[in-house]
């Protein structure tokens, strides 16, 4: 008899699993970036990427704050785009809620894709707690993108 259980429980099974197409699901971890780390937001179909990373950390009394660095590159993934954005935002979850922090362009020279960088004000942005959305006006058009952090 239990032979015959055990034999019935792997047909079942055997029959449950089956053969039929793999399921894809999207990984909950974002892609990262082989520039500088950071996590790479592809933009509306995928017309261009944001790499967006943490920058400077200060301490400010008991908690720290850091800026957001953002680097608009081309579908390729790793050259400056060749528009300059007319603006970049990024709407981002804080202790307080979302807020939408206005990145300024904030050229390097030293860095091959400095020409496309834009960076934020300090404030509550740990990216690897977090999620929201990358908007940049580029080109007349308006492209956006959303992230989560790596947490």
């Amino acid at each position: 008899m239990r032979t015959i259980f055990f034999a019935m429980s792997v047909i079942t099974a055997g029959t449950l699993i089956g053969c039929g197409p793999a399921v894809v699901v999207d990984s909950p971890i974002p892609a990262t970036s082989e520039n500088h780390g950071g996590i790479l937001i592809p933009l509306t179909d995928n017309q261009a990427y944001v790499e967006l990373v943490n920058g400077d950390r200060l301490k400010k009394g008991r908690t720290y704050e850091t800026t957001l660095v953002a680097y608009l590159l081309q579908p390729d993934q790793k050259t400056p785009s060749s528009e300059t954005p007319t603006s970049v935002e990024v709407k981002i979850g804080t202790p307080k809620g979302d807020q939408v922090v206005a990145l300024k362009a904030a050229p390097d020279s030293a860095d091959p894709l400095g020409g496309s960088r834009f960076v934020s004000k300090p404030g509550p942005f740990e990216l690897n707690q977090t999620g929201g959305e990358v908007t940049v006006q580029v080109g007349g058009k308006t492209l956006s993108g959303k992230f989560r952090g790596p947490r």
